[in-house]
């Protein structure tokens, strides 16, 4: 989702309405960052290690596949770390260490258990032209 249409949505709908169109089309990576809290990026952004309150969500937090950043995610619980996949045009952030498809990895503060949802579809995944629709089609609603 570009800044264009992020600012688009602000402008037309109110914080409730985003949010209901992304839970409504599974864009649920929010409720992710929301429980589990993962840490920013310590090595190569200007945040202290195991910081998870910064000015935005998911890039920042992203730690890569490659040299030190992965020895370091390499370090930590299986259960705190989550894996940001691509498929068929979809990312979405899985529980524990992937190497297929992945993109980046992710650093929980707050430890997955079995049992609960162990994947979400990331927001960023949502075309203009879908979230136009959806508004669209629920505006009398």
């Amino acid at each position: 989702m570009n800044k264009h249409m992020k600012e688009k949505l602000l402008e037309s709908a109110n914080h409730g309405e985003i949010s209901a169109i992304l839970h409504e089309n599974k864009w649920d990576s929010g409720d992710f960052y929301h429980k589990y809290k993962p840490i920013y990026n310590h090595i190569t952004g200007d945040y202290k290690e195991g910081q998870t309150e910064g000015e935005s969500l998911g890039y920042d937090m992203y730690f890569e596949t490659y040299d030190k950043e992965l020895e370091y995610v390499k370090k930590q619980p299986n259960n705190k770390i989550w894996t940001l996949i691509e498929e068929d045009g979809i990312t979405s952030i899985f529980q524990g260490y992937h190497f297929v498809n992945r993109l980046n990895y992710l650093i929980a503060t707050v430890p997955y258990k079995k049992g609960e949802k162990d994947s979400f579809r990331d927001y960023q995944d949502a075309t203009e032209e879908e979230i136009w629709e959806y508004i669209e089609e629920n505006k009398d609603e």
